[in-house]
């Protein structure tokens, strides 16, 4: 599509090539010089102008003529290149817009027993929501616990349709279809984090939205086998609606246990927030400002591209965002540490195929550059793999 500056450029130039038009047909007509036969060709002309000569008339034109047929013929060659080459290059592209479509297709990958909806009426005692996957979710002290958005108290036992949504991230293959990468942004550093789970809670009373009243915590239970020392508490910041990075509160996540049905006593982490939303337990990996990049090739670049990384040792999942340049087939990530061993995944789709891109590297001392060529694949195969990181 043409700027608008281009139109009134090439309506401009097209008003002057009928006025030069004009002009020239009628000083041909008008202002024909005539010689001798032998005083004819005075003034040499090249082959072209002989030519436009020979066209318009069977006798010598004017110098003034052949000065604003120059002219013309310029302002010709303009106005095809501003109304016609611009849109031809708008047009021839390898590739086209795939984003929405893979960002539906990764929406399949989560089973729908990672997202649990718990609805109470007039809640008055204490009561723990267990979701399927075994997250735990304390209403401890309800009528203390809720503000709408002023801060005024919401009291559950005045609430008839009281609605808590618990939606988990466990698995890197969740991680990445959530759009959730394991990395805290401070400023220009980025800090890239092993993490031990993911949960997401949302409380409404009545369809209109809750958040945790000044002062209180909301406790949650994340199972883990052997949990590890070190994991802080962060929580999930977005931009403009959606997920962006992760932000330490500076709160320390507890190891715990707890009996389960059958039995059993279960590990894992305990996290006290004082935010709804996203929350994790997450510790940073070893702090660097070196760059991992992967390369495509061909028809692959950031219209119809997503590429991630997961780390083979670690529930550490990071989207690689394209270099900032149109049709870009690099993409660049800082904060990689050095000696781990990571997949390289990319997810593509072209017209109506589908393509899927994995292979294995260790991220280097120096920064890593990467080439990964993707395969063709279906749909499911993409999914099935997401599924099975």
């Amino acid at each position: 599509m043409l700027h608008i500056a281009d139109k009134m450029s090439g309506n401009w130039v097209a008003g002057y090539l009928v006025i030069c038009l004009g002009s020239i047909f009628s000083k041909t007509n008008n202002q024909i010089t005539k010689y001798p036969n032998n005083q004819r060709n005075k003034k040499t002309h090249t082959g072209s102008e002989l030519s436009l000569c020979l066209l318009l008339h069977s006798k010598t034109i004017t110098m003034t003529t052949f000065s604003t047929m120059r002219i013309c013929i310029l302002l010709l060659l303009a106005a095809s290149t501003m109304v016609g080459c611009r849109e031809d290059i708008d047009e021839i592209r390898p590739y086209g817009p795939a984003q929405d479509a893979l960002n539906q297709l990764l929406s399949k990958v989560p089973e729908p027993t990672t997202e649990t909806v718990f609805q109470e009426s007039y809640l008055t005692e204490d009561v723990v929501l267990t979701t399927q996957g075994g997250v735990r979710v304390f209403l401890t002290d309800p009528d203390a616990l809720f503000a709408d958005e002023t801060g005024t108290p919401v009291l559950c036992s005045t609430c008839a349709d009281l609605k808590v949504t618990v939606v988990e991230a466990v698995k890197k293959g969740d991680l990445i279809a959530r759009g959730l990468p394991t990395m805290m942004v401070v400023g220009a550093d980025t800090t890239w984090l092993d993490n031990a789970g993911a949960v997401k809670v949302t409380v409404t009373c009545n369809n209109q939205p809750l958040y945790l009243m000044d002062g209180r915590n909301l406790k949650i239970q994340i199972p883990a086998d052997d949990p590890a020392d070190d994991f802080m508490v962060y929580h999930g910041v977005d931009d403009q609606g959606d997920f962006a990075h992760w932000s330490n509160a500076m709160q320390a996540v507890y190891q715990a246990e707890w009996p389960i049905a059958g039995g059993g006593i279960q590990e894992g982490f305990e996290i006290l927030t004082r935010e709804l939303g996203w929350v994790s337990a997450q510790k940073t990996l070893s702090p660097s400002d070196k760059e991992f990049c992967i390369e495509m090739s061909g028809q692959f670049a950031d219209e119809n591209t997503l590429v991630f990384l997961a780390f083979k040792n670690e529930r550490t999942v990071l989207t690689l965002p394209a270099v900032l340049d149109p049709g870009s087939r690099k993409y660049c990530l800082k904060g990689a540490p050095a000696g781990h061993l990571v997949r390289m995944i990319t997810v593509s789709k072209v017209g109506d195929q589908y393509y899927l891109g994995q292979e294995e590297t260790e991220t280097g001392q120096n920064g890593t550059r990467k080439t990964v060529i993707p395969n063709k694949v279906n749909a499911d195969q993409i999914i099935a793999f997401l599924k099975s990181l």
